[in-house]
């Protein structure tokens, strides 16, 4: 028995008081809103329990910690994708040079027919393709290719060609671009190939 002659609730069950205006449940041990007023008709105010606060507390911070990481990761993920994206359009942008560059080159580097016999301009470790795309991509030896479509002769005749029938240059690329943060590998793969209408054999068959 208390001072005022409640009963001591312990934090063992639940109580409640009839007549009261507040009804005090859970763990928690209930206290009148002034000495001396009557049981009947008096609120009841109830002493926080420390186990059920320390319960919410450790649940909201679990909470926050899951909110953050799922924060970051998103943030991760969109400057991830942000720079592959950036650096597929620097390379995209690279090897239409060198299908461009392919397609007027000089007969200086051709055959008769118009083969390409030189190309390291455009494939070379200092060509055109490589030098726009710089440290951004890993291009590997032989990751940049041009051949041409039709295959042009070696010796005469050569081929013939029409308005429907176009001669073609095709410069392709390979290679991996470094994964910044490692969210989708070590590395990405690429091919891009740009295709261009073959000027230098033009259309009187050359």
């Amino acid at each position: 028995m208390t001072e005022q002659g409640l009963p001591d609730h312990r934090c063992t069950a639940p109580f409640h008081y009839r007549g009261s205006s507040a009804v005090a449940k859970g763990c928690c041990r209930p206290r009148r809103a002034s000495a001396g007023s009557p049981l009947s008709g008096s609120p009841i105010q109830h002493i926080g329990c420390g186990t059920h606060r320390t319960k919410q507390l450790g649940q909201a911070l679990t909470e926050m910690g899951l909110v953050v990481a799922l924060c970051v990761l998103l943030t991760l993920g969109i400057v991830e994708f942000g720079y592959t994206f950036m650096a597929l359009n620097l390379i995209t942008q690279a090897t239409s040079a060198g299908a461009r560059a392919a397609s007027v080159h000089q007969m200086g580097s051709r055959s008769l027919c118009g083969k390409i016999t030189n190309d390291t301009a455009i494939t070379g470790p200092t060509g055109i393709v490589r030098s726009q795309i710089g440290n951004i991509a890993t291009v590997p030896p032989g990751g940049v290719t041009v051949t041409q479509d039709p295959t042009p002769n070696t010796v005469t005749p050569c081929h013939t060609f029409s308005g429907s029938d176009i001669p073609k240059v095709i410069v392709t690329t390979t290679g991996t671009i470094p994964d910044v943060f490692g969210l989708f590998g070590s590395t990405i793969s690429f091919t891009r190939t740009v295709t261009f209408r073959d000027e230098a054999r033009g259309l009187g068959g050359t």
